[in-house]
């Protein structure tokens, strides 16, 4: 896999804790297993934050897989429904 997307979360954390932010976690589990496919929630395997893939040669117009978008929405629920229980009255 491309980069060091560990060091990139855990700096991002790092960061938001020491400006008194709330980090929210993917609370998915892993699509880790042989029979996965790049169209899997949460392939990449990502506890932490969202982590998607792209291949070494794609360009950035090209689409991501469908997965990395399913994975994304889902987290951007799962961060929507945190916010949501720190404004709740």
């Amino acid at each position: 896999m491309n980069g060091d997307k560990h060091s990139t979360i855990a700096y991002l954390i790092t960061l938001a804790m020491q400006h008194g932010m709330i980090w929210a976690g993917t609370g998915m589990m892993p699509a880790n297993t042989k029979a996965a496919t790049r169209n899997d929630l949460n392939l990449v395997g990502g506890f932490s934050g969202l982590l998607v893939q792209s291949l070494a040669d794609e360009s950035p117009d090209e689409a991501p897989p469908l997965g990395d978008l399913e994975t994304a929405k889902a987290f951007g629920a799962k961060v929507t429904a945190v916010a949501a229980r720190w404004n709740a009255k």
